[in-house]
């Protein structure tokens, strides 16, 4: 059977645009880079170029996203695709992952040899969440006697990888030095560093690069646009010279600087990869309505230095894009409440498709208080992803590790740490408060260089009589925990084995009130887990039958075992290559990254609930009716001594495209003209939108005021000085 014959039995044939069919057909022997504007059905044709690619033997593939939600759409929709054909199993064929989840995953692909030559570490390292990096931070600024704030001074080391051609102070450069060598002394990475890490490897040593070139024969990038140099540099260690590469992406969606994202990645990638001028562009909208898609193409076209298109639509013209000017933020407050009870009583719009973005994260939640206000359901998403319910759990922000008193929670995962990484110092200080070691002798034997931790309570004149009886008891629960997970063969939930953590530990009667919350966060963990396909987990419970208080009194009755509640079947439940410890700290791996992924997915949005949420965050999300408030200048964009230059400005407006871009038929900005009785003015990306696809309307007896003519650094507002009258001749 031909190509194009099993693609038709496939599904593709017929429902793509000449477009899409251009994108999906193109030749697979040379790089090919896709310009998909907004709306113009990008995830579905990546899917089917993917498709096409195993069609024509061209596989493994692999496709990669920056978050997890995406990366599981791709997944969803190639896989309804792939699995009727039947010749090969499904894992063989594709695979998704996140630029994260790829780094971690050659990392542990890699030989203590390999990592500790190339990156300090040994082979079972942790990855630290952001409580344990903002510790860290903590103790950083302690030890070079600096004041301020740990996440601050974290936000500047992080920075300085991110954007390696600019150099940073020598005091971040001082705290980025010791920041690393405190990582290296617990065997651990951070979160940003995978990607690094990975890099640095595939491209230093030969024999894992060739490895890896040759576990794919094609590779798709979505979200292009969001690549920041070091996954750039990723990608091309990652590609061999007979891979076929497709990225797909749209550069006037590059909102992600802070992330390290470079709008002119497009340029690097035709200059690095043989054949990559072949350039394609998908733009046509499907999403929008006319006037919508005339609006945002208006916007973004005084974007300097972007490649040339112009999106379209065949939808209809629908509602023109209404602009309201506001006396003030009570106003606008009001405005925006009156406007959602219409859509939703009148106009019968579910709460549920109605979403109120802002340029901040504090703006939002002060809208969201005052639709609350006025009894509309309104949701907000954490600042980070799901994990963060599984964190906020076991662990105590704001406090040094060193310094905390062990709770149920933070000494269970400290012990789920420490079983798995025997070099992670701060959950050995705190769970040695437990066995009630000494500080000072926690001090000496954390300060053994290049030593696990076990090794050194089992040395010789590491601490007095007593101590060492009080250090053994506690390496004896480690090794129980040990002998457990090799007992059960990494069957195991991470419920079952924090139960069996807490009933060795020396926890009395007092923690009883916060074992109940472990446990159940535990099972939630396991759900989650068990839902996180493509990824080797520790176990995955099923969702909706546990009770915790069942576990809770076999706890108090001295029962070493959990209540009956099995694991459910895990992917690669059988693999004889990953022991119980390596299938805990995949878990572990898995909510770390979870954590850190701080998109957000339409389904991960509660039902008849507004929601309340940054620009940012709602990027590849759509909503029927998108409200836009406070798009005064200094806000979008916003200016300040942070953001006064020409590339912040370019950034800010590709924002507002992205704004513009999520409604799919209604779209109501506002702005104020007043605040603190000084004058305000609408965002000079308002200035040029035309009458044809726009309504003004001004509430209340202010009028509007005009935007001054410069959109450089902004100063502070003033009253306009009144015109003296003409001196009479």
């Amino acid at each position: 059977m031909s190509a194009e014959a099993s693609h038709s039995r496939n599904g593709w044939e017929g429902t793509l645009t000449k477009e899409q069919e251009a994108v999906v057909y193109a030749d697979a022997g040379e790089a090919l880079s896709v310009i998909a504007g907004a709306g113009s059905g990008k995830t579905r044709v990546i899917a089917a170029r993917a498709s096409r690619l195993i069609d024509q033997g061209i596989y493994p593939v692999l496709l990669l996203s920056f978050s997890r939600a995406a990366a599981e759409e791709l997944r969803h929709r190639l896989g309804k695709s792939v699995n009727q054909r039947k010749a090969l199993p499904r894992q063989s064929k594709f695979e998704v992952s996140t630029f994260h989840a790829l780094g971690l995953r050659i990392l542990r692909s890699c030989s203590t040899e390999v990592l500790l030559q190339r990156t300090g570490r040994s082979k079972g390292f942790s990855i630290f969440s952001f409580t344990e990096q903002r510790n860290i931070a903590q103790e950083v600024l302690r030890e070079l006697g600096k004041e301020g704030s740990p996440a601050s001074i974290l936000k500047s080391i992080l920075s300085s990888r991110l954007h390696p051609q600019s150099k940073p102070s020598a005091e971040v450069q001082a705290a980025s030095d010791l920041y690393e060598k405190k990582l290296i002394e617990s065997n651990a990475f951070d979160i940003e560093q995978l990607v690094l890490a990975a890099e640095l490897i595939l491209e230093r040593e030969t024999s894992v690069r060739k490895q890896w070139q040759n576990q794919f024969k094609g590779v798709l990038v979505d979200e292009f646009q969001d690549v920041s140099q070091h996954n750039f540099n990723l990608l091309v260690q990652l590609c061999g010279a007979t891979t076929s590469v497709t990225v797909v992406g749209d550069d006037d969606q590059s909102i992600y600087s802070f992330r390290g994202s470079i709008p002119e990645v497009f340029k690097l990638f035709e200059a690095k990869f043989h054949g990559a001028k072949n350039q394609l562009q998908l733009v046509e909208n499907f999403r929008s309505q006319q006037h919508l898609v005339e609006a945002a193409s208006v916007v973004i076209s005084d974007a300097p230095n972007r490649l040339p298109k112009r999106l379209k639509t065949s939808n209809p013209p629908g509602a023109k894009v209404k602009i309201v000017s506001c006396i003030n933020a009570d106003h606008e407050g009001q405005y925006l409440a009156q406007q959602i009870k219409h859509l939703h009583t009148d106009m019968s719009i579910p709460y549920s498709q109605i979403a109120v973005l802002s340029r901040t994260r504090a703006r939002s939640l002060e809208i969201r208080s005052r639709l609350e206000d006025i009894a509309i359901p309104t949701t907000m998403m954490p600042r980070k992803g799901r994990g963060m319910s599984f964190w906020s759990v076991f662990q105590d922000p704001g406090s040094s590790e060193s310094s905390r008193v062990p709770t149920a929670s933070s000494a269970a995962l400290a012990m789920v740490r420490l079983v798995c990484n025997e070099s992670d110092k701060s959950s050995f200080a705190l769970l040695a408060k437990l066995f009630e070691v000494p500080d000072d002798v926690v001090q000496t034997l954390m300060g053994e260089a290049r030593c696990t931790l076990s090794a050194a309570i089992r040395m010789k004149n590491t601490a007095s009589k007593e101590n060492r009886k009080q250090l053994f008891q506690f390496l004896v629960v480690v090794d129980k925990l040990k002998q457990y997970l090799t007992r059960t063969a990494g069957s195991a939930s991470l419920r079952q084995f924090i139960y069996q953590a807490l009933s060795l530990l020396p926890l009395d009667d007092k923690y009883s009130g916060s074992v109940e919350k472990v446990l159940a966060a535990a099972q939630e963990a396991d759900s989650i887990g068990g839902e996180d396909s493509g990824s080797v987990t520790f176990g995955a419970e099923k969702a909706g039958s546990y009770d915790a208080e069942d576990d809770m009194a076999l706890l108090l009755k001295g029962s070493k075992k959990p209540s009956n509640h099995r694991a459910a079947p895990i992917s690669n439940g059988n693999d004889p290559r990953w022991s119980g410890v390596d299938r805990l700290r995949r878990t572990l791996d898995i909510f770390v990254q979870l954590e850190a992924d701080n998109d957000i997915s339409a389904a991960s949005v509660p039902k008849e609930s507004v929601l309340c949420t940054t620009i940012h965050q709602s990027k590849g999300l759509e909503w029927r009716v998108v409200l836009l408030p406070g798009m005064n200048d200094g806000t979008l964009p916003l200016r300040n001594h942070y953001s006064e230059s020409r590339e912040n400005i370019d950034e800010e407006r590709r924002l507002c495209y992205v704004a513009f871009t999520r409604a799919r038929e209604k779209l109501l900005i506002s702005y104020i003209v007043q605040d603190m009785n000084m004058s305000q003015f609408q965002s000079c990306f308002l200035q040029k939108l035309p009458q044809s696809c726009t309504e003004r309307e001004a509430l209340g007896e202010m009028k509007p005021l005009d935007h001054p003519p410069s959109i450089g650094p902004s100063k502070p507002p003033r009253k306009r000085p009144k015109k003296k009258p003409k001196a009479e001749g």
